[in-house]
């Protein structure tokens, strides 16, 4: 008889529902044209394991995107503060590989030998991380935007890409999914501060999630992986 084994582990902050439209309040100078505009991109790269002894598989993902933006700093102003924000918020370059093998009960660590499987869904969300943050969400082909499950508060809104692989002949060790299209977040205040300052280090935080359903010759097995965190460091 067929197992069903679900695995749901999640960290971090609790999330709140996603909304349309920026929701931190931009306050600060305002000015016509910015003192500085900087040009800047982060690179991110995660990847999790779990290794589920029963079954005697390892469940693998490795994920990498990059994001541009640009740092801007207005002033400073006639009463001495210095605005900073980061605009043009463009998660790029998306990269997602799921892995399944075999997993060794004589060394208990994970082989490199594929297991085999005859479906796999595999998806992957993207919004702010925690649940005080729901930026705006603008995302080209093939991504979506829409209210959907994010660890630790049920659902909310953010830019997902699914696979579906159900082909025999793709039922091996890895899939990759590698979509094209840009994810844009609205632009957002980092700081608003006496000039004399140094200028801040880190700014806001984006969070990616990912899930993955492998179905195997006499189990199942459903992966809500925790949510991991991006978050900018501008330089100015």
């Amino acid at each position: 008889m067929s197992a069903h084994h679900r695995i749901a582990r999640w960290f971090g902050m609790s999330l709140g529902a996603g909304l349309l439209g920026v929701t931190s309040v931009l306050t600060g100078i305002s000015p016509a044209s910015a003192n500085t505009t900087r040009a800047n991109s982060d690179a991110f790269s995660f990847s999790r394991t779990y290794a589920l002894p029963d079954l005697a598989v390892c469940v693998k993902y490795a994920l990498t995107a990059t994001i541009t933006y640009n740092a801007v700093r207005y002033g400073p102003s006639a009463s001495g503060y210095t605005d900073y924000r980061v605009n043009d918020i463009y998660v790029r370059s998306v990269r997602l590989t799921t892995t399944q093998v075999r997993y060794d009960s004589v060394s208990h660590a994970c082989t490199s030998t594929g297991v085999k499987w005859s479906k796999m869904e595999v998806s992957q969300g993207w919004a702010g991380y925690s649940c005080s943050f729901n930026p705006s969400i603008i995302a080209s082909l093939p991504w979506s935007i829409g209210l959907s499950f994010w660890p630790s508060c049920a659902s909310r809104n953010q830019a997902s890409f699914d696979s579906l692989y159900d082909t025999a002949a793709l039922a091996g060790p890895s899939e990759t999914q590698a979509p094209a299209g840009t994810i844009h977040y609205g632009n957002q205040q980092v700081a608003f501060q006496p000039s004399g300052n140094p200028p801040p280090t880190t700014g806001p935080c984006y969070g990616a999630h990912v899930r993955q359903h492998t179905y195997m010759p006499g189990n199942d097995v459903q992966i809500d992986h925790p949510a991991v965190r991006a978050c900018l460091t501008p330089l100015w």
